[in-house]
């Protein structure tokens, strides 16, 4: 008897531990995010499991999941703002999970989501801080799983089957646990998995396996693929029918001998299989599974399955998949903890940057260490004399979501702080009259004089003292012209509504068709004068004047400042989508690189953000 046979034995515990297990919250979680972009991640058995949920996700119309290694996670930088992230993890205790959970938070995820055995593991303690997590813990009736996941892979399994049937809205109910635990016991019974040897027999001795699958059934290919490399049973190469026949089966030519075949088909692919079955050379030994609809029940028994495959084949060469054997550099390559030590390096400024960098992804850009970039800017904040902070509004002051509300309380009392501290200060916005509107009741009067407002992108500079709607900014006929040439073009805004300040137009982006065509058709129309430009923020497109600039807060309040060479921190918005960033001040030595935390400003200096 191998290890892993006897975690095979034991298996039902598990499916029966978690069919009884009360799985709203998870049912739940699935529910809410189905209309929002996902990212499952997993490593090892667990992405057995992530490979899973995007496959349940698809079957009850949920948008895209993109199946990730927790270093596909760690290294890119793309805001998850409105991405539901899932980790799926054994023991919660790996250095990859961990730096997986800690990116996630980094690029801002709607929600992170974990899945895991163990309660009382070190990503679950991280994730009892971060407000947006939310763990699942899965019963387990074996939680040592020995080298190959068995246990937690099975309980990850059903107790997705089973919530996800609850998240439906026209669920099974009790008859689904029932028909799911009937056919798991025949399918891991004894005779059953003998009977899976003997069908496995002809691959003995076979050096190769390819795994021909149904895509919908990639959660099964990958638990084949990934156990017996992890085992070295044999090499294993892994694709769909179709994409096998446009050049993979030269390995068949050359090497059949020494090749074995399992063919994964569902009723829509058993056609396509067999085009390929009538070709295939006799000598290579092939076998074929049936997985009828390829939906979230066939998909789960087939798991259960392909662990009896692994069981058979590993029988067939000899080896344990529950103990295997490992060299004496595996824990050190496990325990490695330089993807830890790459996120760490990713600061959430860098990621930003990066995020824009490659969106670009100019030719001069090709070797930019943008860590030691940020080290070197953060150095230099931390050893400024500051004279002054501007701020962008939207994105800065504001969230996008919480625009129509003023900022924050403890924004608020910081700026109070900086004032008092004969700091300078500057708002510099795309808007109007609401930017003051939303301040002057949270700023005492006596310091409404010492805010300078930019409205407008630059166009309008008044102290906050200043109500705009009474003091309104003078009216540019070339505004006018613009606002003419809108109402004269009926197809490029589904409504004709817009807002002419005078100085500045704005339209919301969800009146417009096309923002692109938009875009387009004004520099086409205005562009060849040169005295507009177009802005484009997360929210709206502005029209101003060429010569309105947001940095023109900063010149003006240079001009304030009792010191010819002072210098200022410009702080702009959190890089959301097309958003403009203040990135220049009077004197250039740093720019909106980071989003700067204002509570490090001091009056004079600048000590670095944490």
């Amino acid at each position: 008897m191998t290890v892993f046979s006897e975690k095979l034995d034991a298996l039902m515990q598990t499916v029966e531990a978690v069919s009884h297990a009360e799985l709203s919250a998870l049912s739940q979680a699935l529910r809410k995010g189905l209309l929002s972009p996902a990212i499952a991640v997993g490593s090892g058995g667990s992405a057995v499991a992530a490979a899973y949920l995007a496959r349940c996700r698809l079957t009850v119309g949920g948008s895209p999941t993109s199946v990730q290694t927790p270093l596909e996670m760690v290294i890119e930088s793309t805001s998850l703002a409105s991405t539901q992230v899932w980790l799926f993890t054994a023991n919660g205790e790996n250095p990859d999970i961990l730096a997986a959970f800690d990116a996630a938070v980094a690029r801002g995820a709607a929600s992170i989501q974990i899945v895991t055995s163990k309660p009382d593991s070190l990503l679950v303690a991280a994730a009892a801080g971060q407000p947006t997590a939310q763990v699942h813990i899965v019963p387990v009736r074996d939680p040592k799983d020995g080298f190959l996941a068995t246990h937690s892979l099975v309980g990850a399994v059903t107790a997705l089957l089973l919530a996800f049937d609850q998240a439906t809205e026209f669920p099974v109910g009790d008859e689904l646990p029932r028909a799911y635990g009937d056919a798991a016991r025949e399918i891991l019974n004894g005779p059953r998995r003998e009977a899976m040897r003997e069908l496995l027999a002809p691959f003995a001795g076979r050096s190769t396996l390819l795994v021909l699958e149904d895509p919908r059934l990639s959660s099964i290919g990958t638990l084949v693929e990934t156990s017996l490399w992890e085992c070295a049973v044999c090499a294993v190469q892994r694709t769909d029918f179709r994409n096998f026949a446009h050049g993979r089966h030269v390995w068949l030519h050359k090497r059949a001998h020494d090749t074995a075949i399992i063919a994964l088909t569902g009723t829509e692919t058993m056609e396509v299989w067999a085009d390929i079955a009538t070709q295939v050379p006799a000598i290579c030994a092939v076998s074929s599974l049936d997985h009828g609809n390829c939906g979230r029940l066939q998909n789960a028994l087939g798991i259960l399955r392909g662990l009896t495959i692994v069981e058979a084949l590993g029988s067939l060469s000899g080896i344990d998949p529950g103990k295997p054997g490992t060299g004496t550099f595996a824990r050190p390559i496990y325990d490695a903890p330089s993807l830890s030590v790459v996120n760490a390096r990713l600061h959430p400024s860098v990621r930003q940057k990066q995020a824009a960098v490659i969106r670009r992804d100019h030719p001069g850009n090709r070797e930019e260490d943008l860590t030691t970039r940020f080290l070197g800017f953060t150095e230099r904040l931390s050893s400024s004399a500051i004279a002054g902070v501007i701020l962008d509004y939207d994105g800065t002051l504001v969230t996008y979501a919480g625009r129509f509300r003023p900022p924050r309380d403890e924004l608020i009392t910081e700026l109070r702080r900086l004032l008092g501290l004969g700091l300078l200060l500057g708002i510099a916005t795309g808007r109007g009259k609401s930017a003051g509107d939303d301040l002057r009741p949270l700023i005492p009067e006596e310091h409404h004089r010492d805010i300078l407002i930019g409205y407008y992108n630059g166009a309008y500079l008044q102290p906050l003292s200043v109500d705009i709607k009474k003091q309104k900014p003078p009216v540019s006929p070339r505004i006018a012209d613009v606002a003419k040439w809108i109402g004269d073009s009926p197809g490029l805004l589904f409504k004709q509504e817009f807002k002419n300040s005078g100085p500045q137009l704005t339209i919301d982006l969800e009146v417009v068709r096309e923002p692109e065509s938009f875009a387009r058709e004004f520099m086409q129309a205005f562009g060849g004068a040169g005295d507009l430009r177009i802005v484009q923020s997360s929210h709206t497109f502005d029209i101003c004047l060429a010569s309105a600039c947001k940095t023109a807060v900063v010149q003006a309040l240079s001009k304030r400042s009792k010191s010819a060479d002072a210098k200022f921190l410009c702080v702009g918005d959190s890089g959301g989508g097309p958003a403009m960033i203040i990135s220049s001040s009077a004197h250039h030595w740093g720019s909106a690189l980071t989003k700067c935390v204002i509570g490090s400003v001091h009056a004079g200096h600048c000590s670095e953000p944490k």
